[in-house]
């Protein structure tokens, strides 16, 4: 049985937390493999305006580069969530909405 307490108030993560699991995500330029008209858009500033909104980083992956040049630059995924977000169903369900952003820098 889940523990709905437990669930209640996520802890946020560091950036010192994300980066020690996902360095890929604090790249602040794309890959030198993707062309002039990729748009770089670092996560760290997704990351800043999500907190900015409430949200907080829950849960970080990454996977693994399978090449050397894109390493640090590979796919990631975040997992949000916002405490102040609760949805209590009649049922008496407890659902706490969390949004997942996935990003890379290599196009």
């Amino acid at each position: 049985m889940i523990n709905t307490k437990e669930l209640q108030s996520a802890k946020f993560m560091s950036k010192n937390g994300i980066a020690q699991i996902a360095p890929s995500v604090f790249t602040m330029k794309p890959s030198d493999e993707v062309s002039d008209k990729y748009t770089h858009i670092p996560t760290e500033k997704v990351i800043d305006d999500m907190e900015s909104l409430g949200w907080g980083v829950v849960d970080v992956k990454e996977v693994k580069a399978r090449k050397k040049s894109t390493k640090g630059f590979q796919k990631h995924l975040l997992v949000f969530r916002n405490d102040d977000i609760v949805i209590n169903g009649k049922d008496g369900d407890t659902v706490f909405p969390q949004i997942l952003l996935t990003n890379s820098h290599d196009g």
